[in-house]
């Protein structure tokens, strides 16, 4: 009885003395597919946490674009850095934001990642992005949608310029000035009627929207 019991105890012991094995898949793959697994054994085994892969994100970046925050947290904990940049010039944050993964950006900014509000929204009008939960995470943590960056654009005349009518309506419904124009005194109405398109004249008029201050 006795010897069996040790016998078990030795072989607790040797379980837990035991390391996994080395990775089968590249790092940038393993956090593609959401291989937990592969993920670890990188991380056991010291891997470039900072390797690019060929499209020049890091698995941080590749991380944010897949939606997978519980390796995301793993990558930070092992000391992935939040401000590093692909090849674009993007952090993992702008990755996040630009594809709806909010989970990961709210844990990016737990983590100190550089956030600048308004600088983003613009960046996100700025690329098209058009998704609800992106365009709610920025205002709710104080993105003003009348912004006007260094060029004197807003997010919603970037949008309408664009003639991506669901941004313009998110933008709308989170309160931007339908009437507040750009640097060179466009009203949002003006980019509307100069596209011809009737879907944004018909959605900018339902709001207040004026081609000029006297109509």
């Amino acid at each position: 009885m006795k010897r069996g019991i040790l016998l078990l105890l030795l072989a607790l012991v040797g379980a837990g003395c035991s390391q996994p094995n080395q990775p089968d898949i590249e790092l940038y793959l393993a956090v593609h597919r959401g291989d937990l697994d592969q993920v670890k054994r990188h991380l056991y085994w010291d891997s470039d946490i900072d390797a690019r892969d060929p499209d020049g994100r890091m698995p941080l970046h590749v991380a944010a674009l897949r939606g997978q925050p519980v390796i995301a947290k793993l990558l930070l904990q092992h000391g992935a850095r939040t401000e590093v940049e692909d090849t674009e010039g993007h952090t993992p944050l702008y990755t996040a934001l630009e594809t709806g993964r909010t989970q990961i950006a709210e844990l990016l900014l737990k983590q100190g990642a550089r956030f600048e509000p308004d600088q983003m929204l613009l960046a996100m009008a700025r690329a098209g992005v058009a998704d609800r939960d992106t365009l709610d995470f920025l205002v709710r943590r104080g993105a003003d949608p009348d912004f006007s960056g260094p060029e004197g654009w807003t997010p919603l005349t970037l949008a309408l310029a664009a003639q991506n009518r669901k941004l313009a309506r998110f933008l709308i419904d989170l309160q931007a000035d339908v009437n507040k124009p750009n640097s060179e005194g466009v009203r949002p109405l003006d980019l509307a009627l100069s596209s011809g398109r009737d879907d944004l004249i018909s959605l900018l008029r339902r709001h207040g929207a004026a081609a000029d201050a006297n109509e």
